[in-house]
């Protein structure tokens, strides 16, 4: 991004929070913007008047506030980005859904730019291959849920310093099922 675009995590926050409240209201107030982010009336007003002058929302205090084409293409993003993390957590790694959207949040923030689009790409690519579930899935979920490693994943664990098993046929062998 440039510097026109670098954002903060917080001032990510704000722009989705915008989103969120004008798709329902068609414009926001800064009370609503308080409310959803559970954040003080003063720290909003700064935060906002600072977005606007760098061209992300339409604000000036007291009036409604809308995102500006730029801010809502970036809201687009970060939001399409944060539901994918969600849904990773949620259908990949069975992270109960309440946690799963506070967490798709906190993960955004927390790893770099690159990572986050190389995880993102990944859960998108494991949606749309045509592919079936790939068998060390099915053997991921058994592990996360019961705790339990099949008995043929532990045979492949087993022998792997061994190379009796060459990894990319272990699974061919029944392993994970």
């Amino acid at each position: 991004m440039g510097k026109q675009q670098k954002l903060t995590a917080s001032q990510e926050n704000y722009i989705k929070a915008i989103y969120k409240i004008t798709k329902e209201k068609k414009a926001a107030k800064a009370k609503d913007i308080c409310a959803m982010l559970g954040i003080g009336a003063s720290s909003v007003s700064e935060a906002l008047k600072n977005l606007g002058e760098r061209g992300f929302i339409n604000y000036a205090p007291y009036e409604l506030i809308t995102l500006t084409d730029i801010g809502d293409d970036i809201a687009k993003g970060l939001i399409e980005r944060q539901e994918i993390i969600q849904n990773f957590l949620i259908n990949i790694l069975k992270v109960i859904p309440e946690a799963a959207e506070e967490n798709a949040n906190l993960l955004e923030h927390a790893i770099t730019g690159d990572t986050l689009d190389k995880f993102v790409k990944f859960f998108q690519f494991s949606q749309i291959c045509p592919c079936k579930e790939p068998k060390w899935m099915k053997g991921y979920h058994r592990y996360s849920e019961q705790g339990l490693i099949a008995s043929n994943c532990q045979e492949c664990i087993k022998n792997k310093g061994k190379n009796e098993y060459a990894s990319s046929n272990c699974c061919s062998k029944g392993c994970c099922s």
